[in-house]
């Protein structure tokens, strides 16, 4: 059978050069136009590009996705939306060698629609009739998918940095120029899966810290206070110079996430006495202190299926711990000092700050310089003097945390607040 590339009168020295290009490692419209015009004075023709197309995807779909370009990426339904025939069929063969499944739409009217019905986390789109169609659709989206996040790459023909520009503003990922490169799209479809998959699990940590909350109706908002409290301290804690410990980003992003997690272990307390009015009696006291370990089990179950997941180990940590004192007279385990880890030291002094300046059912809320007395009072005793230090460079915002999420019925996990200027 005489393969597409040959049918004439598409001449052959055309044809060699077309395939050279191909069979490049890295071969792009871009290459093909440069050899073109070096050789024959001239760019590509339209039937130039279909058969540089049409070879390229031969050559791509000859050959067996390798295995770690397998392992790369989990399968994943996406939405293509391209009108051009042949490349949407390159597209389609590269998704289904990689392990993905796509539908796809011949305009973007039919896009919208089956983003509207599906909601698939990734959508391929093609810069159709100028831009402004496929901005349009970006603007769909981004203004219909709520907390649902939706991964968008665009797809251009050739570079354009003001249209990439254009792109970007309007909500795009991603940009990619065609003829796609199989191990570029991978590439780029894990990206998409790595944003989803850290904005669920966000989501998921929030949501489970959460329902530990809901059956104690005096901790309104204590998960949001408390997460902004943390990375506030820890962050000025990273800046003191005798900070016996370092605080780098990773530590950030993970204290604001799990430090909402310091009590998911009182979904194991009995109501009888998560729900007591006023103070615990003794016995009482002791069955509310198991909370700390039964969430530190589940945690660490959590992270015995998934080792890699370092923010797990410090949700852990900090369940384990947040009622341990620095003098050694906490509990579950009676650690003193540096024995306890920096983010379970971190969370209680946030945890006791705002149950200060919080109302309770046997108490009224402290004032911020009457709690800010109690903490420094307890440096060295409950809490880690250097940590003291930090909270006192930054009481301020402890107190504009305080207020800004006082009263609120509900608010909803955000990202954590960037470090301020000097």
């Amino acid at each position: 059978m005489t393969h597409t590339l040959l049918a004439e009168p598409f001449g052959k020295m055309k044809l060699a050069l077309l395939r050279s290009v191909a069979a490049d490692p890295n071969p792009s419209v871009n290459r093909l136009r440069d050899v073109f015009q070096e050789e024959f004075g001239e760019g590509p023709s339209e039937e130039a590009h279909r058969l540089f197309r049409q070879e390229v995807l031969r050559r791509e779909t000859a050959r067996p996705a390798t295995k770690r370009e397998v392992q790369k990426t989990h399968s994943m339904r996406l939405i293509v939306a391209d009108a051009d025939p042949v490349s949407r069929r390159v597209t389609e063969k590269y998704l289904e060698i990689l392990g993905h499944t796509a539908m796809f739409a011949r305009d973007l009217e039919m896009a919208w629609d089956l983003w509207k019905r599906h909601r698939p986390h990734i959508v391929l789109v093609d810069w159709i009739g100028g831009g402004a169609p496929a901005l349009e659709l970006l603007g769909k989206i981004r203004g219909a998918e709520g907390s649902r996040y939706t991964y968008l790459m665009l797809m251009f023909e050739k570079r354009d940095p003001r249209a990439e520009l254009a792109a970007r503003e309007g909500g795009a990922d991603e940009i990619l120029v065609k003829p796609l490169v199989k191990e570029d799209l991978a590439a780029r479809i894990h990206s998409g899966q790595r944003i989803v998959q850290i904005q669920s699990r966000d989501s998921l940590i929030f949501a489970m810290a959460k329902v530990a909350e809901a059956r104690d109706k005096e901790t309104t908002n204590h998960l949001e206070r408390i997460r902004y409290y943390a990375v506030v301290l820890a962050r000025a804690y990273g800046n003191l110079p005798n900070a016996p410990e370092k605080v780098d980003q990773q530590f950030l992003d993970n204290i604001f996430l799990t430090s909402c997690l310091h009590d998911i272990g009182k979904s194991g307390i009995p109501d009888r006495v998560l729900l007591k009015p006023g103070r615990l009696d003794k016995d009482e006291f002791e069955v509310m202190k198991t909370h700390c370990r039964i969430g530190y089990e589940a945690l660490l179950d959590a992270l015995r299926a998934d080792p890699r997941a370092d923010y797990l180990k410090m949700a852990a940590e900090i369940a384990l711990s947040h009622h341990e004192k620095y003098d050694g007279t906490g509990y579950p385990e009676g650690k003193k000092g540096l024995e306890i880890p920096l983010a379970a030291r971190v969370a209680a002094l946030c945890d006791v700050y705002d149950a200060l300046v919080s109302k309770r059912v046997h108490k009224d809320a402290f004032s911020h310089d009457r709690a800010r007395e109690i903490v420094v009072q307890e440096g060295g005793k409950h809490f880690d003097p250097v940590l003291v230090e930090a909270f006192l460079t930054v009481e301020r915002k402890f107190a504009e945390i305080a207020a800004a999420f006082h009263g609120r019925a509900q608010a909803k996990p955000v990202s954590p607040p960037a470090e301020e200027e000097e």
